[in-house]
C-alpha cells in the first residue's frame, strides 16, 4: 500500500486577499481530496507558510524538508548514491499538491525535484496539472516531453514570482524598517479580525 502525502503551502501573496493562513491552506485541501478521491484520515497532511521562490528561505520550510526526507531519504542519500543506484527506488509514496508550483518556483530545483521523483519512483498528483509522472514504460521521447513540460512549468512559476518581486520593489521603499508605497502611504496587509467567526 502506498503512503499518501498531501503538501499544502501558502505564501505572502496568497495572504493578500484578506484570508488567514489557515483559510488559504484549507482552500487547497478539498479540491485535492475530491479530484483524487482521497480520505483525509488516510493521508499525511503537511502544511506550511513559506517561499517556494527564494531558495535561501528554504531552510525555514520545515514541512517541505521533512517531505524531501520521506521521499528521497534526503538526510543520508548522497550524490554518489544517485550515480551508483545505491538507494531504494520503489518508495510507494504518492505526493498530492494543489499545484506543482506549491513545491518549488525555481527552474533548476524544479527540474531536480522532477528527476529525483523519477529516480525514486515518487508519484506526484496535482489538481492543476496532469500527467506529471515518468513511467518505466515511457519511451525516450515521452520521457523527454515530460521533462520539457516540467521545465516550462518551472520557468513560468519562477517568472511569475520574479515579476511579483520586481513590481513590489518598484512600488515600495523601506525607510527605517517601515515599508511605504512610492506615494508615501504605509504598506501593510489589511488588519484581520481573528476573534469573530
Amino acid at each position: 500500500m502506498s503512503q499518501k502525502i498531501i503538501y499544502l503551502r501558502v505564501s505572502k501573496q496568497d495572504l493578500d486577499n484578506d484570508k488567514t493562513e489557515q483559510q488559504v491552506l484549507e482552500d487547497q485541501l478539498p479540491p485535492i481530496l475530491k479530484k483524487f478521491n482521497l480520505k483525509e484520515s488516510e493521508c499525511l497532511i503537511l502544511k506550511e507558510k513559506g517561499s517556494a521562490y527564494k531558495i535561501d528561505k528554504i531552510k525555514g520550510r520545515t514541512e517541505f524538508l521533512s517531505m524531501l526526507d520521506m521521499c528521497f531519504n534526503a538526510k543520508t542519500t548522497t550524490i554518489n548514491d544517485l550515480f551508483l543506484s545505491n538507494y531504494v527506488k520503489d518508495s510507494n509514496i504518492e505526493l498530492y499538491v494543489f499545484d506543482s508550483n506549491r513545491l518549488m518556483r525555481n527552474i533548476e530545483f524544479g527540474m531536480l525535484f522532477a528527476i529525483l521523483r523519477s529516480l525514486f519512483n515518487i508519484k506526484l498528483f496535482s489538481v492543476n496539472q496532469n500527467n506529471l509522472n515518468i513511467e518505466e514504460t515511457d519511451l525516450i521521447g515521452q520521457r523527454m516531453s515530460k521533462y520539457l513540460m516540467g521545465t516550462v512549468d518551472s520557468y513560468l512559476a519562477e517568472g511569475y514570482s520574479q515579476n511579483i518581486s520586481d513590481h513590489t520593489k518598484k512600488a515600495t521603499k523601506n525607510i527605517n524598517g517601515i515599508t511605504i508605497s512610492r506615494d508615501g502611504n504605509k504598506w501593510k496587509r489589511p488588519r484581520q479580525d481573528h476573534t469573530s467567526h
